[in-house]
């Protein structure tokens, strides 16, 4: 995809010299001829770069780059001033206002190429950098949510109340250090007159250690059928 670079100039051949050098390298160009159209033409185009001149009648280089850089939709798009106005005073106010970089006319077509070409590899760098950013967000909110789920399964397997018991009061707290640990237990009646109980400590913490502990809690939960009391055993 061609990238796209926006000129704004109030002089024709200005605007003319910059397109044929832009366009030799292969650019998308489109030029506005005073600031508010430069504005205008920002947002809608959402271009690459723009190269800006400074001095233009009623609304100057500088006011542009204050309108667009206060806008998140604009605010990314790096800004190169031209101008023959080239006092530190003004390119240090063009670079505090959130210029990208500055080059004096009569400008040098090399100078200048290179100029564009550094700050349109940084923009693809920054964009690439913000689009892996939001995937790995993405990533991490999916993340969050198979953990909310799986801590929601293992505290549906953990007793819902405590029993009334003849002999004694059973009181318990499960506090995870992680939102899913390896750490589990229940108790339930064997007959009326046993009760059993266990406690599963997995070495490790977080999904894996989960998951032994919840496999084994299933082996050893009665409705599976696969517990059986030895009625032969004496004690």
């Amino acid at each position: 995809m061609l990238e796209t670079i926006l000129i704004v100039d109030d002089q024709e051949i200005n605007l003319k010299l910059l397109e044929k050098v832009m366009r030799s390298q292969g650019y998308c160009t489109h030029v506005a001829r005073d600031g508010r159209q430069a504005v205008a033409s920002a947002r809608r185009l959402l271009p690459d770069l723009i190269l800006l001149d400074i001095v233009m009648p009623e609304f100057d280089g500088f006011q542009v780059c204050t309108e667009l850089r206060a806008s998140a939709q604009t605010g990314h798009i790096p800004i190169i001033f031209l101008s023959a106005k080239n006092k530190p005073e003004d390119i240090a106010r063009g670079l505090e206002l959130g210029g990208s970089d500055y080059v004096a006319k009569p400008f040098n077509k090399l100078e200048i190429l290179a100029r564009v070409k550094t700050h349109l590899s940084l923009h693809r760098k920054n964009r690439d950098l913000e689009t892996a950013g939001k995937m790995l967000r993405a990533r991490q909110d999916r993340i969050a949510e198979d953990l909310l789920a799986a801590a929601s399964i293992q505290q549906s397997l953990l007793p819902k109340q405590n029993p009334d018991l003849d002999f004694g009061r059973l009181d318990w707290a499960f506090l995870p250090c992680e939102q899913v640990a390896g750490d589990i237990f229940n108790f339930f009646p064997l007959d009326e007159t046993h009760w059993a109980m266990y406690i599963i400590d997995v070495c490790g913490h977080g999904v894996p250690s989960a998951m032994i502990a919840v496999s084994v809690s299933q082996v050893l939960n009665p409705l599976t059928g696969l517990l059986t009391k030895d009625t032969t055993c004496q004690i």
